[in-house]
């Protein structure tokens, strides 16, 4: 447990946006209150462990030019998922968030828009087999015969979601998940399970499936690991909780799972 300040935990089960997120993601945030629970990771020291979430995140920040926590954190006060999903050798971000609650989530989403265009981000809208999604694309250089164009953001509605991805495969993982979803996920499962069952939701790390990707484009990576061994020689995942505010102190638990 440790101190920090938030406001009363409100869940006492995964969400179902984590639905949305296929189970081959190595890193995942989840819960009601996005900005409650990065403010209590940010502000609790966790060690050499914070930095094996910090880097991507701050990888995302740069490539869509945002500051998170201002920009997308701040306004989802309702249910969310955040996660890296791998496409081939790289990570990409896809994020879930539940619209239906928050009177300014589509302002939000609005203003994503906006901050793109005023980067020089083209948005239009492509379908991705049924799906209608609208995509971000840089352009760059023309010649006679071509243009050169980047898609750095493409996202799209599903009920009451918003969903959001760095990538179109990314985005195609998400619609094509089924039932091979991280909620399902036995060993999603069984890192939250002996985590307390109300909070504010969970940060998930499966080390197993992020270590290779991650140290390849993270070398940082290699230096926490180096003053960490043996610990992540058999570390399988990590689990981090906010429990909430209790007496005027934010308590959390943090749950490792060793092989």
């Amino acid at each position: 447990s440790a101190s920090t300040s938030a406001s009363t935990a409100k869940l006492d089960r995964p969400v179902e946006a984590l639905k949305y997120i296929p189970a081959l993601s190595p890193i995942s945030a989840s819960g009601q209150n996005l900005d409650q629970l990065w403010s209590g990771i940010s502000k609790v020291q966790y060690g050499n462990l914070s930095q094996l979430v910090n880097q991507p995140i701050a990888a995302l920040q740069s490539r869509w030019n945002l500051n998170l926590p201002q920009d997308i954190f701040k306004w989802v006060k309702s249910e969310y998922a955040l996660a890296l999903v791998p496409n081939d050798e790289t990570l990409d971000w896809v994020f879930v968030a539940d619209k239906s609650a928050d009177p300014e989530a589509e302002a939000a989403i609005a203003h994503l828009d906006d901050l793109a265009k005023s980067q020089g981000i083209s948005s239009g809208s492509i379908n991705l087999g049924d799906q209608p999604i609208s995509v971000w694309t840089k352009f760059g250089t023309a010649t006679q015969s071509k243009i050169e164009a980047e898609v750095t953001g493409v996202h799209t509605s599903i009920g009451k979601y918003e969903i959001f991805a760095t990538s179109i495969n990314a985005m195609n993982a998400v619609l094509n998940a089924n039932k091979n979803t991280l909620i399902s996920a036995k060993e999603f499962s069984a890192a939250i399970a002996p985590l307390q069952k109300t909070n504010n939701g969970y940060l998930f790390l499966d080390w197993q499936k992020a270590q290779p990707i991650i140290e390849s484009r993270f070398p940082l990576i290699k230096v926490i690991e180096l003053t960490g061994q043996p610990f992540f020689d058999h570390l399988r995942s990590l689990t981090i909780s906010n429990y909430g505010n209790q007496s005027g102190v934010q308590r959390g638990g943090v749950f490792v799972q060793l092989s």
